[in-house]
């Protein structure tokens, strides 16, 4: 907008000095019957008609652009900062920075539980081990845990994988009778 108004105060300006231009010439025209420069009354005449009709040229080119100025349709865009120095910026930072802290100390809680869950589990995996424990071996176990927990932990996971082998061997073993019984009572029925 700003541009549209410097290009028609210019214009306008350069209107007044015409018309200025023009009264001289006039003036001019009435004190000296020859005017100066050599030039005589039709050239000027024409020189009028010419200027008018730029002058018209002009004006509706200025009158062109203002409307197509006004029928542009502008972009629009939102910024948004986020400035420290601000007070909603202070705000919004500090916010952020203290949801950070909480959310990384929740984490942290959570890992303890996490770990003192796999702990507990231990324990309770090295009881089911002994089969039966006293309180001087539940005192032992809790006192010691925290030194010994990865050679308590191997002794359980060797623990555990030896009972899974027995009984898958049980089951085979049983299988096996199972299928011995049918064959011999196959046997039994051929032999009838």
């Amino acid at each position: 907008m700003s541009d549209i108004s410097t290009v028609s105060a210019m214009f306008e300006e350069i209107k007044q000095y015409l018309k200025k231009l023009d009264a001289k010439t006039s003036e001019q025209k009435n004190t000296q019957p020859t005017s100066a420069n050599g030039l005589d009354k039709v050239d000027i005449t024409e020189l009028k008609e010419v200027i008018s009709h730029s002058e018209d040229k002009i004006i509706s080119a200025i009158e062109g652009l203002k409307t197509c100025f006004r029928n542009e349709k502008r972009k629009t865009e939102l910024i948004i900062s986020l400035d420290p120095k601000s007070t909603p910026g202070a705000l919004a930072i500090t916010g952020l920075v203290m949801l950070l802290i909480i959310v990384l100390s929740l984490f942290y809680k959570q890992w303890e539980q996490n770990e003192k869950l796999k702990d507990n589990d231990l324990k309770y995996r090295y009881v089911s081990m002994k089969g039966e424990i006293t309180t001087d071996k539940i005192d032992w176990l809790e006192g010691s845990f925290p030194n010994n927990k990865d050679s308590i932990k191997a002794k359980v996971l060797e623990y555990e994988d030896a009972v899974q082998k027995q009984s898958k061997a049980i089951k085979r073993k049983n299988l096996n009778d199972e299928e011995m019984k049918n064959l011999n009572q196959k046997i039994d029925k051929l032999k009838e």
